[in-house]
């Protein structure tokens, strides 16, 4: 959750860099004061995503580590609602500015009996009302710098290793930690639009030839958070698929890689079949990307009956490259209203039709927050400050 997070709050401090640069030269004075901090929080928040891999897996294990995310996630949320509140008010001035040249304008002028109205004096006015909201904004985008460096201070102390998993680096054994464990199973009725996704990947899972030597990788990638778990257990539950399969067999792959582990569980899930029967193995989660410790893996389940087959999730395309998947499915975003009926579905669980009808604007604005990332959807919904 923290990296959804940490990544939405980064994409809207991009935005309001343009977007505050003005003419006046008060107002570029203080757009120059707001870059700047903007550039600070930018710099610290991408220097705490590169740690956030894995911090997301020492959590499990270290309450310290679970403590100092919390703080993260409570900060993105902050963070948010001031860049929430900077677009609205922005808004608001755009709106200001363009009431102010009609009523200065010689049509609208003769609405306004008894009192002559001055072009210059409402430029004033609009521009000091404008430098004082935007100093308030100046000042609440400081308070989070100062947050911030707080908790980078904090970050410091547990010696994460940055990009652990995107950039081939290797965790050290102390620092090694078995990420939150997934299986097979999957309450339908909870997922929302991802039937076009299934469709696709169940085509390639259930497309089979007795010409094939060696089972077929099927992968689906994506960033975290994006549902790439929930698809494969779509996948993995679903009744035909059950039918055409001799076995099947779940492995949430442990990180760093465990060869060993991993071959056992393979092992206790097909016993003395793979030679005789066609199954399906779902390895979950994969991050590293050493070929050197998948190859004796893939070589150990040649024997599998044609048609047999291994559904991969992971974050990186180079993962998936390096197991010579012979499909791999990007999973997107969802839509507006799939993310809103996932959204909806936990937030007003149990409440009133008249909590719901009270509730749904500032729901929905939330949902644009999600970026049509399911894990975002499900955690804002089952926020205690919604």
């Amino acid at each position: 959750m923290a990296e959804v997070l940490v990544s939405i709050v980064l994409e809207q401090l991009g935005t309001f860099i343009v977007e505050q640069v003005k003419e006046q030269v008060e107002e570029l004075k203080m757009a120059i004061g707001i870059k700047k901090e903007i550039q600070n929080l930018s710099l610290k928040l991408k220097m705490i995503r590169e740690a956030l891999d894995d911090a997301e897996r020492r959590r499990v294990k270290d309450i310290n580590v679970k403590h100092w995310l919390e703080i993260l996630e409570i900060f993105s949320y902050d963070a948010d609602n001031v860049l929430d509140e900077w677009r609205t008010r922005i808004l608001q001035q755009q709106i200001e500015r363009d009431e102010s040249v009609v009523v200065a304008g010689s049509d609208a002028a003769v609405s306004i009996p008894k009192k002559k109205v001055s072009c210059f004096s409402l430029s004033c006015c609009f521009t000091f009302k404008k430098l004082e909201v935007n100093r308030d904004i100046v000042r609440k985008i400081k308070e989070l710098d100062v947050k911030l460096e707080e908790i980078v201070r904090d970050k410091d102390q547990f010696k994460f290793v940055v990009n652990a998993t995107g950039g081939g680096g290797s965790v050290s054994d102390q620092d090694a930690f078995r990420r939150v464990m997934t299986t097979g199973i999957v309450d339908e009725s909870e997922v929302h639009g991802r039937d076009s996704d299934k469709d696709v990947v169940m085509r390639k899972l259930l497309d089979s030839s007795d010409q094939e030597s060696v089972p077929l990788v099927v992968s689906v990638v994506g960033t975290g958070g994006i549902g790439k778990t929930t698809l494969a257990q779509l996948a993995y539950s679903d009744e035909e698929l059950k039918g055409h399969f001799d076995k099947r067999i779940w492995i949430c792959v442990s990180d760093p890689f465990d060869e060993v582990k991993v071959a056992k569980a393979i092992l206790e899930g097909i016993q003395e079949c793979v030679s005789k029967e066609r199954f399906f193995l779902v390895l979950d989660d994969v991050w590293s990307e050493d070929n050197s410790k998948w190859e004796p893996l893939k070589n150990s389940l040649k024997n599998g009956a044609p048609g047999s087959r291994i559904l991969v999730t992971s974050r990186s395309e180079r993962v998936v490259r390096m197991m010579d998947s012979s499909y791999m499915h990007r999973l997107g975003q969802l839509s507006d209203s799939d993310c809103w009926a996932l959204f909806s579905r936990i937030a007003f669980s149990g409440r009133s039709n008249e909590d719901r009808e009270n509730l749904e604007d500032i729901g929905r604005r939330i949902v644009r927050k999600c970026k049509g990332l399911p894990l975002a959807a499900k955690d804002y919904g089952k926020s205690p400050t919604f």
